[in-house]
C-alpha cells in the first residue's frame, strides 16, 4: 500500500515481449497478460466491459459505503479484494506488445495499466465468471474470521454463492465489538441482545469450533437464554469456549462439563461447580479463570486434565477446593488468590513457567501460612518465574539468608512485577533471588512508586556486601516505569558492576517525567561503570 493509502499496487506486474507484429499466442494462456488495441474488436467490448464494471462496484459496494455504519478501513479492503478475485480481469488483445504495469486504485475501484512507453493510463474492466467459490473452504472461513461478525454477515452482497457463507462459519464472535454495534444510546436492549443471537444461532448451518461471548451489563433477570447457548455448542464439539460475564455470577450450566473436545476454555465471573459425575476435560490444554468461585463441594472430588498446560488464575475465590491431576502442566499463574493451596500446586514436577501476585496486603491475612525458605526452595525447576512485589514483602515476614539450601540452578528468566526498590524488605528478598540463581540469563524490573523511607534502601546499596555475588550467565536486562530515584539508579548500578557478560540493558523511564529530567537521567546511566566491555545501555522512550 503506497504512503499516501489511496492505491494499491497488485504483484501481477505485466511484461510483453519484444516488439512483435505477430498476435502474441501467450495472451489466450496467461489471463494476466493484458494487451489493448482502440481498432479492434475487443476494444470496443471492453469500453462495455468497463461499465458493467463499474455498474458491478455500484451494486455490490454502494449500499455497504452508504449504511448507517460505515465499514472500518480493514473490512473494506477486504471486500474490495474478494471482488478483484470474484470479477477477474477480461483479456484483451493488441498487436503490437507494450511494456506496462498494472496498479489498482482503491480510491476509484478501478485497475489501471501504466503503459511505460506510451505514458497513457487506460483503465481494464472487471468481468468473469465468478471465481471466489473455487477457493478453498478453509481460506475463506479463515478471512471471514478475521473481521467482526457483523461485517462478515456484510459479504453476503458480494455474489450469489457468497450470500449465505457466514452461516458455516466455524467461529462465532459475539465480543464487545458485536454488543456496541446493538446498543442503542450506550444500553443493551435484553430482548434484541438475545433475538439476534438466537436467529444467528438458528440460520447457522454445521460445526462451531470456536465460541467467544461478552454478556454485557443489563438487565437480566436470568441465563435461561444462555444457558440454552451452552447446550448447543455441547452438541456441536466445540473446541474453544471463551466466556466473559459482565452481570453477577453465572452458574455455569451441566452442558458446559459435557463438552469434553475443550481444548481451550476462558471463564470469567462464574460459578464452577461440576456435577459429581464429572471426572474432567481430557482434551483441555489451555485453562484461564478469572473472578470464578469454585465453592465449597469440590474438596472430594479431583478433575482430571491430562493434557493441561497452562493454568492461570485471577482474582478466583475457594482455589484451595479446586482439586486437579495434570500431569503435563507446563505454565501456572496466580493472581490474587490468597487461599489458593500454592505449595501443593507446585508439587506438579513439570511446571516451569511460575507466576504469583498479590494486588492488596489484605490477602496477606487470608493467604495458607508457609514457609518462605521452603517456598523459594520448592522453585529448583522453575525456568521462567515472575512475583510481585506485595508477595516479596510476604516472603520477608520470616528472615531470608543470603544462601537457600536448595539453589535455584534451572532459573532462566525473572521478573520483578511492581517492585519497591526503597523497601528494604522487598529489596532483600530480590536480592536472596539473584544471589541463588546461577544461571539467570533475562532479568525484568517493573518498578513501582515507593510508598516507604528511602533512607535504609541508600545505606544497604552503598554497603560492600550488598549482592556479593556475580551474575556470571546474565545477558539482558529490561527495567521499566524508571522514574530517576537515587535508589534506582544505585539498583541499576549494582547490576552494572555485577554482570560481567551483560549484553544489553534497556531503560524506559516513567512517563510523567519532563524531558530536561529524562535527558538527565540518560547522562547519569550511561556514565556509570560496567563489568561487561559489551553492555550496551538501550534508553527508550518513557511510556505512556
Amino acid at each position: 500500500m503506497s504512503t499516501n493509502g489511496e492505491e494499491w499496487v497488485a504483484a501481477v506486474g505485466v511484461q510483453g515481449k519484444e516488439a512483435s507484429n505477430t498476435r502474441c499466442r501467450e495472451a489466450e494462456e496467461d489471463r494476466r497478460r493484458f494487451l489493448w488495441s482502440k481498432n479492434t474488436p475487443r476494444a470496443k467490448e471492453g469500453k462495455q466491459g468497463r461499465k458493467a464494471g463499474f455498474l458491478i462496484f455500484l451494486i455490490s459496494f454502494f449500499p455497504l459505503l452508504v449504511a448507517e455504519e460505515r465499514l472500518n478501513p480493514q473490512t473494506l479492503f477486504l471486500l474490495i479484494s474478494l471482488s478483484i478475485i470474484t470479477y477477474p480481469l477480461e483479456n484483451i488483445n493488441q498487436e503490437t506488445d507494450l511494456r506496462r504495469s498494472i496498479t489498482y486504485d482503491l480510491k476509484h475501484n478501478r485497475i489501471v495499466a501504466n503503459y511505460a512507453r506510451k505514458h497513457k493510463r487506460r483503465y481494464v474492466t472487471r468481468v468473469g465468471e465468478d471465481r471466489i467459490s473455487n477457493l478453498p473452504e478453509h481460506l475463506i472461513d479463515s478471512i471471514l474470521e478475521r473481521v467482526p461478525f457483523e461485517d462478515a454477515v456484510k459479504t453476503s452482497i458480494i455474489s450469489k454463492k457468497s450470500r449465505y457463507k457466514w452461516t458455516s462459519m466455524k467461529v462465532l464472535t459475539f465480543d464487545n465489538h458485536f454488543n456496541a454495534k446493538i446498543a442503542k444510546n450506550g444500553a443493551i436492549d435484553y430482548n434484541e441482545y438475545i433475538s439476534t443471537i438466537n436467529q444467528v444461532l438458528n440460520l447457522h448451518k454445521g460445526p462451531i469450533s470456536k465460541f467467544v461471548i461478552h454478556i454485557p451489563p443489563m438487565l437480566l433477570d436470568s441465563f435461561e437464554e444462555i444457558d440454552e447457548w451452552m447446550m448447543l455448542l455441547s452438541r456441536n464439539n466445540v473446541t474453544k469456549l471463551v466466556l466473559y460475564n459482565s452481570n453477577r455470577r453465572y452458574e455455569l450450566p451441566s452442558h458446559v462439563y459435557s463438552c469434553l473436545g475443550l481444548t481451550e476454555l476462558i471463564l470469567e465471573n462464574c460459578n464452577f461447580n461440576p456435577p459429581l459425575q464429572f471426572e474432567g476435560f481430557l482434551n483441555l490444554e489451555e485453562l484461564f479463570l478469572e473472578h470464578i468461585d469454585f465453592g465449597e463441594n469440590l474438596s472430594g472430588n479431583q478433575i482430571n486434565l491430562p493434557q493441561l498446560k497452562n493454568l492461570s488464575f485471577r482474582e478466583c475465590m475457594n482455589v484451595h477446593n479446586f482439586n486437579i491431576k495434570a500431569t503435563k502442566m507446563k505454565s501456572l499463574i496466580l493472581v490474587t488468590c490468597p487461599d489458593a493451596n500454592l505449595l501443593q500446586l507446585l508439587e506438579n514436577p513439570s511446571i516451569v513457567v511460575f507466576g504469583v501476585s498479590f494486588r492488596t496486603f489484605e490477602d496477606f491475612d487470608r493467604f495458607e501460612m508457609i514457609n518462605s525458605i521452603s517456598f523459594l526452595s520448592s522453585l529448583t525447576r522453575i525456568e521462567d518465574f515472575l512475583i510481585e512485589g506485595n508477595f516479596l514483602k510476604f516472603l520477608s515476614t520470616e528472615e531470608i539468608p543470603k544462601w537457600l539450601p536448595l539453589s535455584m540452578n534451572s532459573l532462566k528468566r525473572l521478573e520483578l512485577q511492581d517492585f519497591e526498590v526503597a523497601d528494604l524488605d522487598q529489596l532483600h528478598v530480590a536480592l536472596c533471588l539473584l544471589r541463588n540463581s546461577p544461571n539467570l540469563d533475562t532479568l525484568r524490573v517493573h518498578f513501582e512508586e515507593p510508598r516507604y523511607f528511602v533512607g535504609l534502601a541508600l545505606d544497604h546499596f552503598k554497603a560492600a556486601n550488598c549482592l556479593d555475588y556475580t551474575l556470571k550467565q546474565l545477558r539482558t536486562v529490561e527495567i521499566t516505569c524508571l522514574e530517576g530515584l537515587e535508589v534506582e539508579l544505585l539498583f541499576i548500578k549494582l547490576l552494572l558492576a555485577h554482570s560481567p557478560n551483560l549484553e544489553n540493558i534497556s531503560i524506559t523511564p516513567i512517563g510523567r517525567l519532563t524531558f530536561r529530567r529524562r535527558f538527565a537521567i540518560a547522562r547519569h546511566v550511561m556514565s556509570l561503570p560496567r563489568a561487561s566491555p559489551k553492555a550496551v545501555i538501550i534508553y527508550l522512550n518513557p511510556e505512556k
